[in-house]
């Protein structure tokens, strides 16, 4: 990966990063430390078997992990937390998402944003504390793709960040349909704003308590998880040509409830209440 990377990297130390696993950290501003990690190591397709045959903290990458927001809670900063593959992906081994939820949970007040990419889709991931399973403890946020697969629109993201918390204020969507870009080829493609996700879904912000009333509304307001179905998927019309239906919205719960695959603890909960609230009505 060194040689094939070499012409864009070019620094000797970032070489060296990637030799050495392909994770670092770097103080980006006064109180703001960015944590970018290699989260393949954990990807199924990549690694399955070998972690299967020795179960290890390849690279030691959690403990060093570990270490960094050590440093950065003893310096009281703030840290951005980037990844590829989500936490509670399926395609994550759970003994390492295991391992890495510990340490969330530990570091929950250090962590002020996490970001992912991986599924190509516009979606978000809770954690929970796992000795309080109702209590929010931090969120990963996943910026979708430009590419289209499987059946979305490209996008990309603007993050409003507070400049003293660093914490996130809101973000914007922006897309652009490929049906209509490839109906005019000789024009560059129109992009547009699709959501500001505080007013999409009515946020007094995107603090940890905000977010959790979002999740508890999904399990009784359908309107809510079928705008979050058509975020999700970036209003493609082949995606939306049919709504969510119960089994989708059940999965979309599950999903940016679950940060560990196969914890079903929270989703069984979430699932639960909506029959319930459909039992009501």
């Amino acid at each position: 990966m060194v040689e094939e990377w070499d012409y864009w990297l070019q620094s000797r130390e970032a070489l060296n990063t990637v030799r050495h696993g392909g994770f670092y950290s770097i103080l980006l501003e006064h109180g703001l430390r960015v944590i970018v990690l290699n989260t393949n190591v954990c990807y199924t397709f990549n690694c399955f078997r070998w972690l299967l045959y020795k179960n290890v903290d390849l690279y030691r990458q959690l403990k060093w992990l570990t270490k960094e927001l050590e440093k950065a809670e003893e310096q009281n900063e703030a840290v951005h937390l980037l990844g590829h593959a989500p936490p509670g992906d399926p395609e994550c081994i759970t003994a390492w998402a295991k391992q890495f939820q510990r340490i969330v949970e530990r570091f929950a007040n250090t962590i002020v944003a996490q970001f992912n990419g991986h599924t190509h889709f516009d979606e978000f991931r809770v954690f929970y504390n796992t000795s309080n399973i109702s209590q929010a403890i931090n969120v990963a946020w996943n910026g979708g793709s430009l590419t289209t697969y499987t059946d979305v629109n490209p996008n990309f993201r603007i993050y409003d960040i507070d400049p003293h918390t660093f914490k996130i204020l809101d973000f914007t969507e922006w897309i652009f349909q490929i049906p209509v870009a490839n109906l005019f080829p000789q024009r560059s493609p129109r992009w547009y704003k699709l959501y500001s996700f505080k007013k999409a879904y009515g946020l007094q912000s995107l603090e940890l308590e905000e977010i959790n009333k979002l999740v508890n509304r999904m399990t009784w307001d359908n309107h809510v998880c079928q705008q979050y179905h058509k975020f999700k998927i970036r209003d493609s019309e082949i995606g939306i040509a049919n709504d969510c239906n119960a089994e989708c919205i059940r999965n979309n719960l599950c999903l940016l409830a679950t940060t560990v695959h196969n914890d079903n603890e929270k989703c069984n909960l979430l699932i639960q209440d909506r029959i319930h609230e459909y039992d009501y009505d």
